[in-house]
């Protein structure tokens, strides 16, 4: 088994642009019709390798768009945009619409798990890989070309979900750290006076 692989050559994987929102928003100032709505998840809805479902905005549409790009469970979402974050997508997070800051890894490969994807996909080795293609570009932006071109490293199953499992134990230290941070500035504002 060849230890490192690029995503481009696993079979299994395909990638999904987004949807340009602005092609199917409804105008209520032009009058056009409301077809539906859909809850979107913009770029800064992915922290931590989770949605945030605060950050999830509805929109309202005209016209149709392709099935494709909304998330099923095991899908995972990459930002294109800097701090370029993936999300793992459970099945409390389907049928949300990707926008074109995002795309769409839907994994049916038989070598990967997807959250084993979305760990690496959140990793130093995985920035470090973007960092080098996105330098020195006006805008830092990544594109779908070029998240293909990334090298991951290949496990056995077991040792992947091992992976998996460490990932979520460290996203879940960091919303703890994060709220025991922000009590923390409340006391002190609280102590200085504040409201």
């Amino acid at each position: 088994m060849k230890n490192q692989i690029k995503l481009s050559e696993v079979k299994g994987l395909a990638f999904i642009g987004g949807q340009i929102t602005s092609r199917i928003e409804a105008n209520e100032k032009k009058n056009e019709v409301v077809v539906g709505k859909v809850q979107v998840i913009p770029p800064k809805a992915i922290k931590g390798g989770k949605i945030m479902h605060d950050e999830l905005y509805e929109l309202e549409y005209k016209s149709e768009f392709d099935d494709k790009k909304l998330t099923k469970a095991g899908d995972i979402v990459v930002k294109l945009s800097s701090p370029y974050d993936a999300a793992y997508i459970t099945e409390e997070d389907e049928g949300l619409l990707i926008t074109s800051f995002c795309i769409i890894i839907r994994n049916t490969s038989k070598i990967f798990l997807s959250e084993y994807l979305a760990a690496f996909l959140n990793s130093g080795v995985y920035l470090e890989q973007v960092m080098d293609m996105v330098s020195g570009a006006a805008v830092p932006m990544l594109t779908m070309g070029k998240i293909k071109d990334v090298v991951v490293k290949n496990m056995e199953l077991e040792e992947q979900k091992q992976v998996a499992e460490y990932f979520r134990n460290i996203s879940l230290k960091e919303e703890v750290m994060a709220q025991i941070i922000a009590l923390e500035r409340e006391k002190l504002n609280s102590v200085l006076g504040g409201k």
